[in-house]
């Protein structure tokens, strides 16, 4: 491959390094200010940043910086590179030298990482808003459930017909008709309506012995038979006559019925408010239970995607993380202790030096700052000393510096060599070139006296002109053939010397594996 060649390759690969940055969300990579170096490094630790790895490394990437802190921040990226586990190999000096062939693949594999990190943490964030969502604004519980809650309760509190009134009985009044109707619904009807105030006035009082309904009683609707009804009613009817003889006391129990009716009236009432109020505190009730039901579904789903020996580790390291917070408090409050203890002190010592003004305390005071001026100056001395310590470099640096030159020369080396092939190549072609020329000024001449050669006095000249020519073009093969055997010569000789330096080389390389062995050896011996 030409040089041209990979000078374009290495710039397809450039454009398409900075086009994934973009593409990744790193638009500094299109400002055209920037560097290549800021751009692919500046990159490189963006995409770390995002791939929410844990490394042990600072990585504080700025632009514009020196030699040496590039390669202090090439050598923490491939240090990173292998902690986070990159499948691709790749040297600080190539990412200081922009060996854009190696590190296109890499940059491929960070956004890739990147990516996949970003979606990973947006996904993480809407679960737990979800969570935190769901925490505030309980959905809503399956309308089942209040169904079945609201039936139970309506069947408790609903009245329930335990008797059936027969077919053949009838009763002449509206009372004794309500007072049948009230004792299918319960076991005891009691209607006592009073008035007047002598002992003369009547009184009505239908009053129904458990033992009477004996038998009428059970599951269903029963019948009640004419017979039974008869019983039931017997006195109702006796005091019947004695209401339709007496139109006043009628006229009483109406005005009672009616007060009863004011009084049923204001019960249902409270009743209702009473059930308003049980719903409402069934409605809490049911709220607190379906979010304590939904919190136990959540805890137990967390904990079914776990082992018994994990949720055991955490339970673990959740009293370890309980004891750390209280031994953090206690050391807080004996922190805040000893912090008010030593301002006290501070305090004190500032009173008693305020007080002591003595001329032993100014010259200690004179003394104090020229030993500051005195800090002063070393500090800046050894700041001046640590700038030069640092414009220094290091082994490493040296090392890679060494390594860089190394194929810097080999780079140079392969141009030359290139470079030689073409002037070669160039010089053979010219030398062809030549020859043809020649070839093409023989034969134009030889076409051209070819007419004259056919009369006799021409003839002979004609001839001797094509042995000079040819005796000519044989001295030409002959310092080709020549040439040819000199140059095969030479080849053999330089690959005998070859093989001489590769044999060398290698009894070089057998010596120093043995001696390499006897020194171990010698070492494990001590």
């Amino acid at each position: 491959m030409s040089a041209i060649e990979q000078d374009e390759e290495e710039q397809q690969n450039l454009m398409n390094c900075l086009d994934l940055l973009v593409a990744a969300g790193y638009f500094r990579a299109r400002i055209k200010g920037l560097a290549t170096f800021d751009k692919i490094v500046g990159g490189m630790v963006w995409c770390l940043s995002y791939c929410n790895r844990a490394v042990d490394a600072d990585l504080l990437f700025s632009e514009n910086l020196d030699i040496g802190q590039k390669i202090m921040l090439t050598e923490k990226i491939v240090r990173v590179l292998a902690d986070v586990e990159c499948p691709h190999s790749i040297e600080p000096h190539q990412i200081q030298g922009l060996d854009i062939t190696n590190i296109y693949p890499v940059i491929q594999w960070l956004v890739k990482v990147a990516m996949e990190s970003k979606t990973n943490r947006a996904n993480s964030l809407k679960s737990y808003i979800d969570y935190q969502y769901c925490k505030i604004a309980r959905k809503n519980a399956p309308t089942s459930v209040y169904c079945d809650i609201y039936e139970d309760v309506h069947e408790k509190i609903m009245p329930r017909r335990r008797f059936k009134r027969g077919k053949n009985l009838h009763f002449d009044t509206l009372l004794e008709d309500a007072q049948c109707t009230l004792a299918e619904f319960s076991d005891r009807s009691t209607v006592e309506p009073k008035h007047g105030g002598n002992s003369n006035e009547s009184t009505l009082t239908t009053s129904v012995r458990p033992s009477a309904l004996e038998g009428l009683s059970g599951k269903g609707l029963s019948k009640v038979s004419t017979r039974t009804a008869k019983k039931i009613f017997f006195s109702i009817d006796e005091k019947s006559e004695q209401t339709s003889e007496d139109t006043t006391c009628m006229d009483n129990v109406d005005s009672w019925s009616d007060v009863q009716e004011d009084k049923v009236r204001k019960v249902l009432h409270d009743l209702d408010e009473a059930l308003a109020i049980k719903k409402k505190q069934l409605d809490e009730a049911t709220a607190d239970y379906d979010a304590q039901l939904k919190k136990q579904f959540e805890v137990e789903e967390v904990l079914s995607r776990f082992s018994t020996k994990e949720i055991e580790e955490a339970r673990t390291l959740l009293n370890e993380y309980e004891t750390v917070k209280e031994n953090e408090r206690y050391f807080k409050l004996s922190s805040e202790a000893q912090l008010s203890s030593l301002i006290d002190e501070i305090q004190s010592y500032q009173n008693i030096t305020v007080q002591s003004d003595t001329p032993d305390s100014e010259e200690a005071v004179k003394e104090l700052s020229s030993e500051r001026l005195k800090l002063a100056e070393a500090s800046k001395h050894f700041a001046a000393l640590m700038y030069e310590f640092d414009s220094v470099p290091s082994q490493s640096e040296l090392s890679q510096y060494q390594q860089r030159f190394i194929e810097l020369f080999n780079q140079i080396e392969s141009k030359h060599r290139h470079a030689r092939q073409y002037i070669t190549l160039y010089n053979t072609l010219v030398d062809v070139r030549n020859y043809i020329k020649k070839d093409i000024e023989l034969l134009s001449k030889i076409e051209d006296i070819l007419p004259l050669a056919t009369k006799a006095s021409f003839r002979d000249s004609f001839i001797d002109n094509l042995n000079n020519i040819f005796q000519a073009v044989e001295s030409v093969h002959n310092k080709a053939t020549e040439r040819t055997t000199a140059l095969t010569a030479e080849k053999n000789r330089l690959l005998i010397e070859y093989n001489q330096l590769k044999e060398r080389s290698r009894r070089f390389d057998t010596v120093v594996d043995q001696l390499t062995l006897v020194s171990c050896g010698v070492y494990i011996a001590d």
